[in-house]
């Protein structure tokens, strides 16, 4: 079994919900409040260890409470979490979150996220193989994620980009990538492109032509698209209620990083990734939310996927 290494942001999960969300200058009330672990580098890797893979957590925290409790949180979902540094005089990285109706509004401050360096790439260099993948969002410094992706490329790692928060990728940074994940919005915002305007393939291809192997577009309540070798996957959603949308999307990116490292086809990867995705936000918080694979197969018919 390949490892998985998930480079990325740790943050504790600040959650307040409210009946609507405030206007400028507004206090409303509440109506539930709570602290859940999260970070797109940590729900990544809690959602790749549930879902059956072999994750490794490469990140940092605080020197604090909140920094204690994500480093147990990774372990106690069977994550790897020896390679999470404690940076001294640093806080944990913090989310604020205000949630209504399924939707949420975030606010983040990096923390010790701030400091996650070269020491975190060697310390992947050092233990991956050839058939290891490495996983990475935008939560981190660009720089450092630039340069794991040059070296791990170097080595023959498998690389999964999920670009966001969405910033502007240099073109040389495409043909690096084996997997790119990404939302609607940051599918336009990056390709200049309107999946309206345009269609979905011309989207997708933009990536494509830039030397992305397979390319995945998720698209809220409309599914997912993808493309690999020539090959367009359409993957409709699957109804349900939204109770929290938090980690639906590090959902999604854990179980395609799972589902491709096993070798099953785009198509099967995208379908356990929408089932699981579906069960995410079906639950409040980030990595609560985050279901197991024996989840999966019970709510859906296994011989799906």
């Amino acid at each position: 079994m390949p490892n998985l290494f998930v480079l990325g942001s740790l943050n504790m999960d600040l959650v307040i919900e409210s009946k609507r969300l405030p206007k400028v200058g507004e206090t409303l009330e509440g109506l539930r409040y709570f602290q859940n672990p999260g970070g797109k580098g940590g729900n990544q890797a809690v959602a790749v260890a549930r879902l059956g893979g072999r994750a490794k957590m490469v990140g940092a925290v605080g020197d604090d409470a909140f920094g204690v409790q994500l480093k147990h949180a990774l372990l106690d979902s069977g994550v790897d979490a020896c390679r999470v540094k404690k940076i001294a005089d640093s806080s944990t990285g913090i989310a604020v979150i205000l949630l209504h109706e399924g939707d949420n509004r975030i606010i983040l401050h990096a923390g010790a996220n701030a400091h996650v360096d070269r020491s975190a790439i060697d310390s992947i260099l050092q233990d991956a193989d050839k058939d290891d993948w490495l996983i990475m969002q935008f939560e981190t410094p660009i720089s450092t994620v630039k340069l794991a992706l040059q070296e791990a490329k170097r080595v023959g790692v498998r690389i999964l980009l999920n670009p966001a928060p969405v910033c502007q990728i240099d073109a040389e940074w495409y043909p690096l990538m084996d997997v790119l994940v990404l939302n609607q919005i940051e599918a336009e915002e990056l390709s200049q492109l309107s999946f309206s305007s345009n269609g979905k393939e011309a989207v997708l291809n933009y990536f494509i032509d830039r030397g992305v192997q397979t390319v995945i577009v998720t698209l809220g309540a409309q599914g997912s698209v993808g493309m690999q070798a020539g090959e367009f996957t359409d993957m409709p959603a699957i109804k349900t209620t939204v109770v929290d949308s938090t980690a639906a999307g590090d959902t999604y990116v854990g179980a395609i990083a799972v589902s491709l490292s096993e070798g099953k086809t785009l198509e099967e990867a995208m379908l356990f990734a929408t089932q699981s995705a579906t069960l995410a936000v079906e639950t409040y918080g980030a990595q609560t939310s985050i279901p197991t694979h024996q989840a999966v197969k019970e709510r859906f018919n296994e011989n799906d996927y």
